[in-house]
């Protein structure tokens, strides 16, 4: 159970967090995109996770993709921002206590990474999440659409 809420936690992360401000838009191109999200942990095995994603210029012009659930009480900072890189730490309260910093990079507007470093409420409960995302293509035919939230 653990590992499925932490996913859905990095997929969001992944995704939504280089939105959030508004002063520097990340430069990656909508459509479809294949995500690799790897996520470790000391208390067990890495595991690996691919999924497909598609995102619009409408969801990334109004951000309406990029609300992820159960953040809307954490605090964000963001460390520095241009249009490759974004580096922000974020503090949410009980009752899922967590600090995470994140650095997300578009390496070229095709391609992604980044990297989630968690502190979960708790001894030892530190998870890594290490995403990389390729841009498939402009449409995002096949891709089912997200839940709605």
């Amino acid at each position: 159970m653990l590992t499925r809420s932490l996913l859905g936690c990095a997929i969001a992360f992944a995704v939504a967090m280089p939105m959030y401000a508004l002063a520097d838009t990340l430069n990656a191109k909508p459509g479809a995109w294949k995500m690799t999200i790897t996520t470790s942990s000391a208390a067990s095995q890495p595991k690996t996770h691919v999924m497909q994603r598609c995102i619009t210029k409408k969801q990334l012009h109004d951000n309406s993709v990029f609300d992820p659930d159960n953040t809307s009480q954490c605090n964000k900072n963001i460390i520095s921002q241009s249009p490759t890189r974004i580096v922000y730490e974020q503090t949410c309260p009980a009752p899922a206590a967590a600090t995470t910093k994140v650095t997300f990079e578009a390496k070229t507007p095709k391609s992604i990474v980044a990297g989630i470093d968690m502190a979960l409420e708790g001894p030892s409960r530190k998870v890594h999440v290490a995403i990389e995302g390729q841009w498939l293509s402009a449409s995002c035919a096949g891709i089912k659409k997200d839940k709605a939230r």
